[in-house]
């Protein structure tokens, strides 16, 4: 779902900040309130940083969960089926990310 802003953020009319080349931003104007948009590098990193702890950390888990369905310890559906509530509610971000599960 794209924010609010996205037509503007794909746009390429964005200023730099002096001194900071690094740094662009933009002034919207939208139903008298004017926002500023800002963009960065370094914001763009942290982000992908985050994106990708939070992605592998779900995997991580969802593969203790695969082992023990797997050994055994784990047998009943519903168990499982909270166990896998308690790792979306962890991992919300990540969570639209695993496409498919499937109980071998």
């Amino acid at each position: 779902m794209p924010g609010p802003f996205q037509k503007e953020l794909n746009k390429e009319d964005w200023s730099e900040v002096e001194g900071h080349p690094q740094i662009q931003l933009k002034l919207v104007a939208r139903e008298r309130e004017l926002y500023v948009l800002t963009r960065s590098l370094d914001r763009a990193e942290k982000e992908r940083a985050i994106r990708l702890r939070t992605l592998h950390g779900s995997h991580k888990d969802l593969a203790k969960l695969r082992k023990t369905v797997r050994s055994g310890r784990v047998r009943l559906r519903e168990l499982i089926y909270k166990r896998l509530g308690r790792l979306e509610k962890r991992w919300a971000t990540a969570w639209p990310y695993p496409t498919e599960l499937r109980f071998l």
